[in-house]
């Protein structure tokens, strides 16, 4: 691997200086530099504002990410020109993202002053109105998905202690506005800008001279900040994101340490400030589980000690939030990829956030791909560190993430059952498992997306879809978009299984086929094909076409067709002939199809 390339790779630039991320994209330029083989991607960025460090900055945390970047930066102040010339460059160039970064200047009319509140509302409305348009306007001309930075609030008005005390101030329009922009399709996106002005604070944020003279709104000190933002968004929607948030115990979830103090010893006590700050930081943890995230325990501690802290009556946290619970005298690196196993997910789900700097070092060296949150000195900042890693940015909340959980819980159920049985059939019927499945509707599309883009194990194809492809297959009369939707006796697991199947002419040909690894050998497999058969058929077609594309992770499918009956015609494609073929049996109840 190039030197050069390699360092990118290594490289941290959302913590890096504008400067020195500006001098990474001319080395880029200079150097010709390319992720060869890396997975392709097509952003395209417009704006109000001057863009062009912005889209540089972009294609290096981009490339940083392993992507074969393709990039398209429009005219300053062109997002209307773009957007409403159907012969633009941007359509030309066809995006698979489009950035637009609007500006407060670009809004033509505020409230007047005296304005009610009814004719502020109609206002917003109008305002809004442009932007659907335009949003409408691209999602008809180029399927994509569209991210849109929202207004950021200014730092100066000319009503002071009235604008938040009157409907018609600018600060209550541009707040009214923003909240509308919510009503959307679900291809856009809103990234929120004003949310980052004020973590950095705005009095930093804004730069009158920067606006003046290069016609960029903020300081660009903050441009690495502010593209980050974006990438995380991009990267989300790709389906790389954290799940899991292993803790550290001693003077992490509590101030002490267990084994010396004893449960007694341990300050948790809310009226004490240090005690305060550690049973605030435990709400933060809550507060995270309630959305989806895992979490687990990696102590060095006797397990016997580490437990009894959680016995303490101050105690937010309980031993039954933790999906896993390690505590010994191993080292955490190895703890860390102890976990990812029993959990069933990838050593790069996980999210390390441990008091003592000398593990976070040992992590960070032995497990790179681990998230270590750099802990402050003082527990009063720990909710605060951990927000501002922004380590678990996801792109949606969907039903599966919040069962998800569960299904970890019940995992360790189905663990247990398994060793009561000889008989893996047995095991298999005693699960009681059922599936609602068929083609999706508009409720599925966020987790088939999902699903599709995260996985990459059971994945035949490795093809990724935005939210835009989805719906516009769903259109397709020659498409179908399958989802399996499977419970147990335990726990329901939410959407496990996706597909996609395309009608060519006599054929019908498997675009891809995903599915969860937490599932695997437990009949999805059959009853996902006993569906494409089902929907090739009903096309009148004779033949089902499969084909395996090699990745770096997804050799453990490469016999699957063959597997499911399929007989090769050529490298790496196979053929199922449908006249003759019979449903194939499960353990899976179809309790009803979509």
């Amino acid at each position: 691997m190039n030197d050069l390339l390699k360092q990118l790779l290594e490289l941290k630039p959302q913590n890096e200086e504008y400067t020195e991320l500006l001098k990474w994209s001319r080395r880029i330029d200079k150097q010709g530099l390319i992720i060869e083989n890396g997975p392709k991607i097509k952003v395209a960025v417009c704006g109000s504002r001057n863009t062009q460090f912005f889209t540089k900055i972009l294609q290096v945390f981009l490339m940083n990410q392993a992507l074969q970047v393709s990039l398209y930066e429009g005219e300053y102040d062109s997002i209307r020109y773009e957007i409403l010339n159907p012969q633009s460059d941007l359509y030309r160039f066809q995006p698979e993202i489009l950035i637009l970064l609007p500006n407060t200047s670009d809004i033509t009319r505020y409230p007047a002053l005296l304005d009610s509140s009814k004719q502020v509302d109609d206002l917003v409305e109008e305002t809004a109105g442009y932007y659907r348009k335009l949003w409408d306007t691209v999602l008809t001309q180029n399927p994509c998905v569209i991210l849109q930075a929202n207004f950021v609030l200014p730092l100066e008005n000319a009503l002071d202690q009235l604008e938040i005390n009157v409907p018609y101030s600018k600060s209550v329009f541009l707040t009214k506005l923003n909240l509308a922009l919510m009503d959307k399709p679900k291809q856009v996106h809103l990234i929120d800008e004003n949310g980052l002005s004020n973590e950095i604070g705005k009095i930093r944020w804004f730069d009158p001279a920067n606006t003046f003279l290069n016609k960029a709104p903020y300081a660009y000190e903050y441009l690495p900040q502010t593209v980050w933002i974006y990438l995380r968004k991009i990267m989300s929607l790709r389906g790389t994101y954290r799940k899991v948030l292993v803790l550290d115990l001693d003077n992490t979830l509590w101030g002490g340490v267990i084994g010396d103090d004893g449960v007694e010893g341990i300050q948790l006590d809310p009226n004490n400030a240090v005690g305060e700050a550690y049973l605030s930081f435990q709400s933060t943890v809550l507060s995270l589980k309630e959305k989806g995230v895992i979490l687990a325990v990696c102590s060095k501690n006797e397990e016997s000690n580490a437990k009894l802290g959680f016995t303490h009556p101050n105690m937010r946290l309980k031993i039954q939030d933790i999906a896993c619970f390690i505590a010994n005298w191993k080292d955490k690196a190895s703890n860390l990829r102890t976990i990812a196993e029993r959990l069933n997910v990838k050593i790069d789900a996980l999210v390390f956030f441990d008091d003592n700097p000398a593990e976070r070092l040992i992590v960070k060296q032995f497990c790179p791909e681990v998230e270590v949150i750099d802990v402050p000195e003082d527990p009063s900042f720990y909710s605060s560190a951990l927000y501002h890693a922004h380590a678990f940015d996801w792109p949606q909340i969907t039903k599966e993430d919040l069962l998800r959980i569960k299904a970890v819980e019940g995992d360790l159920e189905r663990e247990n059952l398994k060793t009561q049985f000889v008989d893996y059939e047995a095991y298999l019927k005693s699960l009681e498992m059922s599936a609602v499945a068929g083609r999706i509707g508009t409720a599925q599309i966020e987790r088939f997306v999902q699903l599709t883009n995260k996985s990459n194990q059971f994945n035949l194809r490795t093809q990724r879809v935005s939210e835009a492809d989805v719906i516009e297959m769903m259109k397709d009369e020659n498409c179908a978009c399958i989802s399996v939707d499977l419970s147990d006796r335990f726990s329901p697991y939410g959407i496990i299984a996706c597909t996609i199947l395309k009608k060519q002419g006599s054929n019908a040909f498997i675009e891809n086929w995903v599915m969860s690894c937490r599932v695997l050998n437990r009949g999805v497999e059959s009853l996902t094909l006993d569906l494409l058969v089902l929907q090739a058929k009903a096309w009148g077609c004779d033949h089902l076409i499969g084909e395996y594309i090699p990745s770096l992770k997804n050799e453990m499918v490469s016999q699957h067709y063959l597997k499911m009956g399929f007989h090769l015609i050529k490298e790496n494609t196979f053929e199922l002939e449908l006249m003759s073929t019979q449903a194939l049996e499960s353990h899976i109840t179809l309790k009803e199809t979509l």
